[in-house]
């Protein structure tokens, strides 16, 4: 064998092993590794997804507990927002309260409530404002315990107006009269 045919057998053998590489890359590794790389893909993704939801997991439990708490302030601030029909009660507590303190109460009337024009931009509202009008004879200091009492009800009251005048008859006492807000709930909103 000469010298040239050993190069060429040599250059096939390197030609053969090179095609074979390139073919064996081609056909059989190359499809593997983007295989690969898109499995390493999806992975990465499926991974993000999985702390997202884990973060949201956290976030969904402590909203849930925010909105038992809600619940739970609703339907606290919903006992205090008494019933229209409840008003006579109301009256009846205010009196109570009135002998309690020493307060003769000379006069305790509901008003006609105001009337609020539906326009365009007035929503119903779940509450309607019941005035009420008391006009009482006291000391100043039993007509402030009062009005404490009054403001320390279990419902929403708010005083309006307030008019004191001093009693011609007695140096000590006044005649006191007020009108306050008792908001019940609205028969529009059950």
């Amino acid at each position: 064998m000469s010298l040239s045919e050993r190069k060429k057998k040599r250059l096939l053998i390197v030609i053969a092993i090179v095609t074979t590489s390139s073919l064996y890359l081609n056909f059989f590794i190359r499809p593997n590794f983007v295989k690969l790389m898109e499995l390493n893909s999806r992975e990465a993704t499926i991974k993000s997804g999985m702390l997202t939801m884990q973060n949201e997991i956290k976030f969904i439990d402590e909203y849930s507990k925010k909105l038992d708490v809600l619940k739970s302030e609703n339907r606290d601030l919903k006992k205090r927002l008494s019933d229209s029909k409840d008003i006579p009660t109301l009256i009846t507590e205010f009196s109570k309260i009135a002998r309690e303190l020493d307060v003769k109460l000379t006069s305790i009337k509901p008003l006609p409530a105001p009337v609020v024009a539906q326009g365009e931009g007035n929503t119903r509202r779940p509450y309607v404002n019941i005035p009420i009008e008391i006009e009482a004879i006291s000391g100043f200091h039993q007509m402030g315990a009062f009005i404490n009492k009054l403001e320390n009800l279990d419902v929403f009251l708010k005083i309006t107006s307030l008019d004191i005048k001093e009693s011609e008859d007695t140096p000590f006492t006044h005649t006191i009269r007020f009108k306050l807000a008792a908001f019940a709930s609205s028969e529009e909103a059950k």
